[in-house]
């Protein structure tokens, strides 16, 4: 069976990579230069700088609003692991949101160490195989990025889509 997806498996996909019949260019913007002040002054000293920087930020945090609370628990369930020769891989299920459960492999260096390590979350492609390959189940060596990388060192979730739950 291939892991390749068909329009009939999913039934947004069409949608999401099908290119818009128009592009709305009336609500479109050119980008403002951060470079530059409002008054299209350009910032030029390194105090300037660290002014208008300052001033970005606050912009940007004023966007964006507060941050919600972190949630007391981020428990997750261990559904299967796996022990390879440099990596141990957990799929596990926890809660992005309450009342959504993910799936996901957690990779993890097999080696011990006292150090921080990096993290990166790897995102799959789009196929039936979802967090299979990326996560280095199964598939071609090419496509298990989250396993090469947790080989190199690094701790890797790869989560499973939400839209990609049930396929």
């Amino acid at each position: 069976m291939s892991s390749k997806l068909v329009v009939g498996d999913v039934p947004w996909l069409d949608e999401v990579t099908r290119a818009p019949k128009t592009i709305p260019r009336g609500k479109l913007r050119k980008l403002d230069n951060i470079f530059h002040r409002s008054n299209t002054t350009p910032v030029v000293t390194r105090r300037e700088w660290t002014r208008h920087r300052q001033q970005l930020r606050a912009a940007w945090m004023d966007f964006l609003g507060r941050m919600p609370e972190r949630p007391i628990s981020a428990g997750f369930e261990v559904l299967r692991e796996d022990t390879l020769p440099t990596v141990r891989r957990q799929l596990i299920r926890y809660e992005a949101e309450a009342g959504q459960p993910v799936e996901g492999y957690l990779l993890t260096p097999s080696s011990d160490s006292d150090r921080p390590r990096p993290g990166i979350v790897a995102m799959h492609q789009t196929t039936r195989d979802t967090i299979e390959q990326i996560a280095g189940v199964k598939g071609p060596p090419m496509q298990q990025i989250g396993l090469q990388l947790a080989e190199r060192g690094f701790v890797v979730m790869c989560p499973r889509n939400y839209l990609w739950q049930n396929v």
